[in-house]
Protein backbone atom coordinates (compact mmCIF):
# COMPACT_ATOMS: atom_id res chain seq x y z
CA UNK A 1 0.00 0.00 0.00
CA UNK A 2 1.53 3.64 -0.93
CA UNK A 3 1.97 5.95 1.79
CA UNK A 4 -1.06 7.99 0.87
CA UNK A 5 -3.77 4.91 0.59
CA UNK A 6 -2.13 4.53 4.25
CA UNK A 7 -2.77 7.93 5.41
CA UNK A 8 -6.38 7.72 3.91
CA UNK A 9 -7.00 4.29 5.63
CA UNK A 10 -5.92 5.64 8.98
CA UNK A 11 -8.54 8.70 8.24
CA UNK A 12 -11.43 6.34 7.41
CA UNK A 13 -10.66 3.73 10.18
CA UNK A 14 -10.64 6.86 13.07
CA UNK A 15 -14.08 7.54 11.21
CA UNK A 16 -15.52 4.54 11.91
CA UNK A 17 -14.00 4.27 15.30
CA UNK A 18 -15.38 7.35 16.27
CA UNK A 19 -19.07 5.96 15.42
CA UNK A 20 -18.49 2.90 16.89
CA UNK A 21 -17.95 4.11 20.10
CA UNK A 22 -20.88 6.78 19.52
CA UNK A 23 -23.08 3.53 19.09
CA UNK A 24 -21.63 2.20 22.11
CA UNK A 25 -20.75 -0.98 20.51
CA UNK A 26 -17.29 -1.44 22.79
CA UNK A 27 -16.32 -4.78 21.14
CA UNK A 28 -16.39 -4.00 18.02
CA UNK A 29 -14.50 -0.27 18.83
CA UNK A 30 -11.62 -2.15 20.74
CA UNK A 31 -11.05 -4.35 17.63
CA UNK A 32 -11.50 -0.88 15.39
CA UNK A 33 -8.79 0.94 17.64
CA UNK A 34 -6.50 -2.07 17.79
CA UNK A 35 -6.95 -1.86 13.63
CA UNK A 36 -6.20 1.82 13.48
CA UNK A 37 -3.28 1.16 15.47
CA UNK A 38 -1.88 -1.18 13.22
CA UNK A 39 -2.52 0.89 10.41
CA UNK A 40 -0.61 3.97 12.40
CA UNK A 41 2.64 1.39 13.05
CA UNK A 42 2.86 0.50 9.37
CA UNK A 43 2.49 4.05 8.54
CA UNK A 44 5.53 5.21 10.43
CA UNK A 45 7.38 1.86 8.86
CA UNK A 46 6.85 2.81 5.52
CA UNK A 47 7.54 6.72 5.74
CA UNK A 48 11.02 5.55 7.48
CA UNK A 49 11.84 2.85 4.70
CA UNK A 50 10.50 5.90 2.20
CA UNK A 51 13.04 7.96 3.52
CA UNK A 52 15.97 5.24 3.95
CA UNK A 53 15.34 4.47 0.08
CA UNK A 54 15.82 8.27 -0.31
CA UNK A 55 18.87 8.38 1.82
CA UNK A 56 20.22 5.79 -0.45
CA UNK A 57 19.73 7.27 -3.88
CA UNK A 58 21.14 10.40 -3.16
CA UNK A 59 24.29 8.27 -1.94
CA UNK A 60 24.23 6.48 -5.09
CA UNK A 61 24.00 9.69 -6.92
CA UNK A 62 26.23 11.54 -4.76
CA UNK A 63 28.98 8.38 -4.84
CA UNK A 64 28.25 8.50 -8.90
CA UNK A 65 28.87 11.89 -9.23
CA UNK A 66 32.15 11.69 -6.77
CA UNK A 67 33.21 8.98 -8.78
CA UNK A 68 32.88 11.00 -12.21
CA UNK A 69 34.38 13.96 -10.65
CA UNK A 70 37.36 11.81 -9.38
CA UNK A 71 37.80 10.28 -13.21
CA UNK A 72 37.54 13.52 -14.45
CA UNK A 73 40.37 14.91 -12.10
CA UNK A 74 42.59 12.18 -13.00
CA UNK A 75 41.79 12.49 -16.93
CA UNK A 76 42.91 15.89 -16.32
CA UNK A 77 45.87 15.31 -14.05
CA UNK A 78 47.65 13.02 -16.72
CA UNK A 79 46.84 14.97 -19.37
CA UNK A 80 47.77 18.12 -17.76
CA UNK A 81 51.31 15.99 -16.84
CA UNK A 82 51.81 14.74 -20.58
CA UNK A 83 51.23 18.24 -22.19
CA UNK A 84 53.65 19.85 -19.26
CA UNK A 85 56.65 17.18 -20.00
CA UNK A 86 55.78 17.37 -23.62
CA UNK A 87 56.43 20.72 -23.56
CA UNK A 88 59.22 20.86 -21.33
CA UNK A 89 60.81 18.51 -24.07
CA UNK A 90 60.27 21.29 -26.91
CA UNK A 91 57.44 18.67 -28.60
CA UNK A 92 54.85 19.35 -30.29
CA UNK A 93 51.58 19.45 -27.94
CA UNK A 94 47.73 18.51 -29.52
CA UNK A 95 45.24 20.99 -29.15
CA UNK A 96 43.45 19.45 -25.97
CA UNK A 97 47.35 19.10 -24.45
CA UNK A 98 48.05 23.25 -25.96
CA UNK A 99 44.64 24.61 -23.82
CA UNK A 100 46.10 22.81 -20.49
CA UNK A 101 49.51 24.86 -20.93
CA UNK A 102 47.63 28.04 -22.06
CA UNK A 103 44.71 28.02 -20.00
CA UNK A 104 46.41 30.55 -17.07
CA UNK A 105 49.46 27.99 -16.01
CA UNK A 106 51.95 29.26 -18.41
CA UNK A 107 54.15 31.90 -17.40
CA UNK A 108 56.24 33.58 -20.93
CA UNK A 109 58.56 35.29 -19.53
CA UNK A 110 60.09 32.14 -17.64
CA UNK A 111 59.13 29.23 -19.86
CA UNK A 112 57.39 27.51 -17.21
CA UNK A 113 54.42 26.20 -16.81
CA UNK A 114 52.24 26.27 -13.34
CA UNK A 115 50.54 23.04 -13.04
CA UNK A 116 47.67 23.37 -11.07
CA UNK A 117 47.03 19.24 -9.99
CA UNK A 118 50.65 19.32 -9.13
CA UNK A 119 50.14 22.56 -7.03
CA UNK A 120 46.97 20.18 -5.14
CA UNK A 121 49.56 17.18 -4.66
CA UNK A 122 52.17 19.35 -2.91
CA UNK A 123 49.71 21.27 -0.32
CA UNK A 124 48.30 17.63 0.77
CA UNK A 125 52.04 16.30 1.08
CA UNK A 126 53.11 20.17 2.79
CA UNK A 127 50.01 19.23 5.72
CA UNK A 128 51.89 16.15 6.99
CA UNK A 129 54.90 18.26 8.15
CA UNK A 130 54.99 21.33 10.52
CA UNK A 131 55.87 24.20 8.39
CA UNK A 132 56.25 27.73 10.29
CA UNK A 133 54.75 29.54 7.22
CA UNK A 134 51.40 28.60 8.83
CA UNK A 135 52.23 30.61 11.56
CA UNK A 136 54.10 33.63 10.02
CA UNK A 137 52.34 36.86 9.10
CA UNK A 138 51.93 35.68 5.46
CA UNK A 139 51.13 38.20 3.15
CA UNK A 140 50.61 37.58 -0.93
CA UNK A 141 52.02 39.70 -3.38
CA UNK A 142 51.99 40.21 -6.85
CA UNK A 143 55.49 41.51 -7.85
CA UNK A 144 58.76 40.34 -7.12
CA UNK A 145 60.01 42.95 -5.18
CA UNK A 146 58.16 46.11 -3.14
CA UNK A 147 57.37 48.06 0.01
CA UNK A 148 54.62 46.23 2.04
CA UNK A 149 52.84 47.27 5.50
CA UNK A 150 53.02 44.72 7.99
CA UNK A 151 50.18 43.45 10.95
CA UNK A 152 51.14 45.78 14.20
CA UNK A 153 50.35 43.32 17.29
CA UNK A 154 50.42 46.52 19.53
CA UNK A 155 48.26 48.75 16.85
CA UNK A 156 45.19 50.40 18.61
CA UNK A 157 42.53 52.59 16.55
CA UNK A 158 42.92 56.28 16.91
CA UNK A 159 40.00 58.96 16.93
CA UNK A 160 40.44 59.99 13.74
CA UNK A 161 39.07 63.59 14.70
CA UNK A 162 40.60 64.09 17.78
CA UNK A 163 43.93 61.88 18.03
CA UNK A 164 46.32 63.61 16.03
CA UNK A 165 49.31 62.61 17.42
CA UNK A 166 48.10 58.71 17.03
CA UNK A 167 47.62 59.73 13.31
CA UNK A 168 50.73 61.06 12.85
CA UNK A 169 52.19 57.87 14.27
CA UNK A 170 50.35 55.52 12.61
CA UNK A 171 51.38 57.51 8.85
CA UNK A 172 54.58 57.47 9.70
CA UNK A 173 55.12 54.08 9.93
CA UNK A 174 57.51 52.51 7.41
CA UNK A 175 56.90 49.57 5.00
CA UNK A 176 58.74 46.77 5.51
CA UNK A 177 61.18 45.97 1.97
CA UNK A 178 60.84 42.84 0.24
CA UNK A 179 62.14 40.87 -2.58
CA UNK A 180 61.35 37.51 -3.75
CA UNK A 181 63.83 34.85 -4.61
CA UNK A 182 63.43 31.80 -6.43
CA UNK A 183 63.58 28.82 -3.94
CA UNK A 184 64.49 25.75 -6.18
CA UNK A 185 64.47 21.72 -6.54
CA UNK A 186 66.54 20.44 -9.71
CA UNK A 187 65.91 16.66 -10.70
CA UNK A 188 67.35 14.81 -12.94
CA UNK A 189 65.66 12.21 -14.56
CA UNK A 190 65.34 9.92 -17.73
CA UNK A 191 63.16 10.53 -20.95
CA UNK A 192 61.57 7.90 -21.11
CA UNK A 193 60.53 7.78 -17.55
CA UNK A 194 59.23 11.13 -18.28
CA UNK A 195 57.41 9.98 -21.30
CA UNK A 196 56.21 6.64 -19.95
CA UNK A 197 54.56 7.44 -16.43
CA UNK A 198 54.81 11.52 -16.25
CA UNK A 199 52.12 10.54 -13.34
CA UNK A 200 54.11 8.57 -11.21
CA UNK A 201 57.00 10.92 -11.33
CA UNK A 202 55.91 13.90 -11.12
CA UNK A 203 52.89 12.82 -8.33
CA UNK A 204 55.01 10.26 -6.68
CA UNK A 205 58.54 11.33 -7.07
CA UNK A 206 58.94 15.63 -7.80
CA UNK A 207 55.81 16.34 -5.70
CA UNK A 208 56.58 14.40 -2.23
CA UNK A 209 60.95 16.02 -2.32
CA UNK A 210 59.62 19.16 -3.43
CA UNK A 211 56.90 19.58 -0.90
CA UNK A 212 59.55 18.47 1.95
CA UNK A 213 62.10 20.46 0.52
CA UNK A 214 59.85 23.64 0.29
CA UNK A 215 58.75 23.07 3.99
CA UNK A 216 62.58 22.86 5.07
CA UNK A 217 63.71 25.62 3.24
CA UNK A 218 60.88 28.10 4.25
CA UNK A 219 61.49 27.02 7.79
CA UNK A 220 65.55 27.67 7.95
CA UNK A 221 64.58 30.91 7.06
CA UNK A 222 62.17 32.05 9.20
CA UNK A 223 64.31 30.24 11.82
CA UNK A 224 67.67 33.00 10.65
CA UNK A 225 65.30 35.80 10.45
CA UNK A 226 63.80 34.67 14.01
CA UNK A 227 67.57 34.30 15.34
CA UNK A 228 68.80 37.15 13.77
CA UNK A 229 65.78 39.17 15.71
CA UNK A 230 66.04 37.57 19.01
CA UNK A 231 67.23 39.18 22.50
CA UNK A 232 69.35 36.71 24.22
CA UNK A 233 67.86 35.41 27.71
CA UNK A 234 70.66 33.96 29.68
CA UNK A 235 70.53 31.00 32.01
CA UNK A 236 72.13 31.29 35.47
CA UNK A 237 73.71 28.43 37.41
CA UNK A 238 71.27 28.73 39.56
CA UNK A 239 68.14 28.66 37.35
CA UNK A 240 66.34 25.77 35.78
CA UNK A 241 65.34 26.26 32.01
CA UNK A 242 61.72 25.74 32.60
CA UNK A 243 61.76 28.49 35.12
CA UNK A 244 63.38 30.91 32.65
CA UNK A 245 61.37 29.88 29.88
CA UNK A 246 57.81 30.50 32.19
CA UNK A 247 59.38 33.92 32.98
CA UNK A 248 60.29 35.04 29.65
CA UNK A 249 56.75 34.08 28.26
CA UNK A 250 54.82 35.61 31.21
CA UNK A 251 57.22 39.42 30.40
CA UNK A 252 55.35 39.74 27.08
CA UNK A 253 52.49 42.40 26.36
CA UNK A 254 49.43 40.23 26.02
CA UNK A 255 48.46 40.56 22.03
CA UNK A 256 52.15 39.19 21.66
CA UNK A 257 51.43 36.42 24.82
CA UNK A 258 48.57 34.68 23.03
CA UNK A 259 49.95 34.08 19.70
CA UNK A 260 53.51 32.67 21.47
CA UNK A 261 55.11 29.32 20.29
CA UNK A 262 58.17 27.82 21.58
CA UNK A 263 60.30 26.16 19.11
CA UNK A 264 63.16 24.50 19.78
CA UNK A 265 65.70 21.64 18.95
CA UNK A 266 65.46 17.64 19.46
CA UNK A 267 67.60 18.00 22.66
CA UNK A 268 65.10 20.97 24.22
CA UNK A 269 61.74 19.18 22.91
CA UNK A 270 63.07 15.72 24.44
CA UNK A 271 64.13 17.98 27.47
CA UNK A 272 60.55 19.92 28.00
CA UNK A 273 58.62 16.27 26.49
CA UNK A 274 60.33 14.30 29.78
CA UNK A 275 60.09 17.35 32.47
CA UNK A 276 58.89 15.91 36.01
CA UNK A 277 58.32 17.46 39.58
CA UNK A 278 59.32 16.94 42.70
CA UNK A 279 57.77 13.34 43.40
CA UNK A 280 58.81 12.52 39.91
CA UNK A 281 55.56 12.88 38.27
CA UNK A 282 54.72 14.41 35.07
CA UNK A 283 55.32 17.96 35.09
CA UNK A 284 51.94 20.26 35.37
CA UNK A 285 53.71 23.14 32.94
CA UNK A 286 53.39 20.36 30.43
CA UNK A 287 50.33 19.23 28.35
CA UNK A 288 49.61 17.51 25.00
CA UNK A 289 46.95 18.35 22.40
CA UNK A 290 44.86 15.60 20.90
CA UNK A 291 47.03 14.85 17.78
CA UNK A 292 50.29 14.69 20.57
CA UNK A 293 51.57 18.21 20.03
CA UNK A 294 53.28 19.01 22.69
CA UNK A 295 52.29 22.44 25.34
CA UNK A 296 54.72 24.21 27.75
CA UNK A 297 52.60 26.84 29.68
CA UNK A 298 50.05 26.06 27.29
CA UNK A 299 52.34 27.51 24.00
CA UNK A 300 53.32 24.75 21.68
CA UNK A 301 56.49 23.33 21.23
CA UNK A 302 57.72 23.39 17.49
CA UNK A 303 60.44 21.04 17.53
CA UNK A 304 62.95 21.80 14.22
CA UNK A 305 65.58 19.93 12.64
CA UNK A 306 69.22 20.74 14.51
CA UNK A 307 70.64 21.40 10.90
CA UNK A 308 67.27 23.83 10.17
CA UNK A 309 68.28 26.37 13.43
CA UNK A 310 71.61 28.41 13.59
CA UNK A 311 74.57 26.63 15.06
CA UNK A 312 74.68 26.74 18.78
CA UNK A 313 76.88 28.55 20.96
CA UNK A 314 79.89 26.53 22.22
CA UNK A 315 79.16 24.19 24.49
CA UNK A 316 75.54 24.46 24.55
CA UNK A 317 72.95 21.99 23.67
CA UNK A 318 69.76 22.98 23.94
CA UNK A 319 67.84 26.12 22.60
CA UNK A 320 64.67 27.78 22.77
CA UNK A 321 62.91 30.38 20.94
CA UNK A 322 59.79 31.60 22.56
CA UNK A 323 58.44 33.86 19.78
CA UNK A 324 55.03 34.99 18.24
CA UNK A 325 55.66 34.63 14.20
CA UNK A 326 52.92 36.81 13.20
CA UNK A 327 55.78 39.27 14.02
CA UNK A 328 57.46 37.71 10.97
CA UNK A 329 55.89 38.84 7.61
CA UNK A 330 56.27 36.02 5.10
CA UNK A 331 55.98 37.31 1.27
CA UNK A 332 54.13 35.00 -0.79
CA UNK A 333 54.54 34.91 -4.42
CA UNK A 334 52.18 31.99 -4.24
CA UNK A 335 53.60 30.64 -7.60
CA UNK A 336 55.39 26.89 -8.17
CA UNK A 337 56.58 26.61 -11.22
CA UNK A 338 58.25 23.56 -13.55
CA UNK A 339 60.43 24.13 -16.38
CA UNK A 340 63.17 22.14 -17.97
CA UNK A 341 66.47 23.58 -16.71
CA UNK A 342 69.54 24.56 -18.55
CA UNK A 343 71.71 25.14 -15.01
CA UNK A 344 73.47 21.49 -15.00
CA UNK A 345 74.02 21.57 -19.20
CA UNK A 346 73.35 18.39 -21.20
CA UNK A 347 72.93 14.75 -19.94
CA UNK A 348 72.52 12.26 -22.03
CA UNK A 349 68.65 10.92 -22.65
CA UNK A 350 67.97 12.74 -19.45
CA UNK A 351 66.12 15.95 -18.77
CA UNK A 352 66.64 18.07 -15.79
CA UNK A 353 63.53 19.26 -13.56
CA UNK A 354 63.61 22.58 -12.42
CA UNK A 355 60.34 23.20 -9.49
CA UNK A 356 60.38 26.56 -7.95
CA UNK A 357 59.02 29.04 -5.48
CA UNK A 358 58.98 32.11 -4.33
CA UNK A 359 59.36 34.01 -1.09
CA UNK A 360 60.65 36.18 1.17
CA UNK A 361 60.48 36.28 4.77
CA UNK A 362 61.84 39.32 6.75
CA UNK A 363 62.09 40.89 10.11
CA UNK A 364 58.98 42.95 11.38
CA UNK A 365 60.73 46.43 11.80
CA UNK A 366 57.80 48.23 12.54
CA UNK A 367 56.70 46.31 15.84
CA UNK A 368 60.05 46.00 17.00
CA UNK A 369 59.48 42.81 19.15
CA UNK A 370 61.58 40.48 19.47
CA UNK A 371 62.13 37.16 20.04
CA UNK A 372 63.61 35.37 22.99
CA UNK A 373 66.43 33.08 22.54
CA UNK A 374 67.31 30.86 25.18
CA UNK A 375 70.57 28.55 25.09
CA UNK A 376 71.65 26.17 27.58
Amino acid sequence: MKIEERRQQIQDLTKELRGLVEAEKVDEAKAKKEELRKAKDLLVLEEEQEQEEMRDLLNQKRNGKDDENMEKREVNKELEYRALVKAMLGERLTEEEQRQITDGNFNSNTSSIIPSEFINKVQVIRDGYKALKNYCDVIPVTSDNGKMPVTSLDAELADLEEDTDMVETMLAVPEVDFKVGDKGLLKKVGNNILKDSPVNFIDGVLAQEFAVASVNKENKEICNVVNTNSKTVTVKAEEKVEDVLAKTISKEIPSVRNGLVIITNPEGYAYLDNLRDASGRKSDDISYGADGTLFFKHKEVIEMADKTLPTLTNLKTMVFYVVNLKTVPFFDRQQVEIAKSTEAGFTANKTLIRAIERFDVKANTVDKIKAKKIEA
